[in-house]
């Protein structure tokens, strides 16, 4: 055998050397299944409990219009459009510091603010929708009672739309998620020092021969 041919040989060789035996992969992990269910399983004992100790979270949402006003033109005896007494963003951003509940004002709708709270107790975030609905009506009312010197007049009072909604179901922890999340990451950890320890024994067995 000439030398260019020895070297092909060798070369050969090499490649079977690192290729992945699929068969062998499926054995070692086979061979250290006990090991892959433990951790998967122990992954979920842990969501569990996690689940178990952290407190279901409800969320109350309300969704209020803010006052609409008529500025009265005294010389032309003239009204024009009507608007809102305050713009939504001012009043959210006025008022998010000393409100209860988290406000926001929708950007694709003028005049709209959406009140919001979360919390453990439904009964609780409830009355914190409605002090913050207060609050805002009282703001509003306050500034109207200033504009109405100046000849405005009220078009619809800063109102609720609808009822408070309170969630029947909590929106945290999401147990699902968190189950199939813990699943998957036991499972792969379980795969992987499956592997190291197969990789290990290989090795081992190959120093010794």
């Amino acid at each position: 055998m000439d030398s260019k041919s020895k070297v092909q040989s060798a070369d050969n060789m090499n490649i079977n050397d690192d290729e992945i035996d699929l068969f062998e992969l499926w054995d070692g992990l086979v061979e250290q299944r006990i090991l892959i269910v433990s951790l998967f399983l122990l992954s979920l004992g842990f969501a569990f409990i996690f689940i178990w100790q952290s407190p279901s979270i409800y969320q109350a949402t309300a969704k209020l219009q803010v006052q609409q006003v008529q500025q009265v033109q005294q010389t032309k005896d003239e009204v024009s459009p009507y608007s809102s007494i305050e713009p939504a963003t001012k009043t959210a951003e006025l008022l998010s510091g000393t409100a209860s509940a988290r406000i926001s004002a929708v950007k694709s709708v003028s005049g709209i603010l959406i009140v919001s709270s979360s919390g453990s107790d439904q009964v609780k975030i409830k009355q914190n929708i409605l002090d913050t609905i207060q609050m805002i009506q009282k703001r509003h009312l306050q500034i109207f009672t200033k504009l109405k010197q100046n000849g405005s007049i009220e078009i619809l009072p800063t109102v609720i739309i609808g009822e408070v909604q309170v969630t029947s179901e909590p929106i945290k922890p999401k147990k699902s998620l968190i189950l199939a999340v813990a699943g998957v990451l036991g499972l792969m950890l379980g795969i992987f020092i499956a592997l190291i320890r197969r990789a290990v024994k290989n090795r081992r067995q190959a120093d010794l021969t």
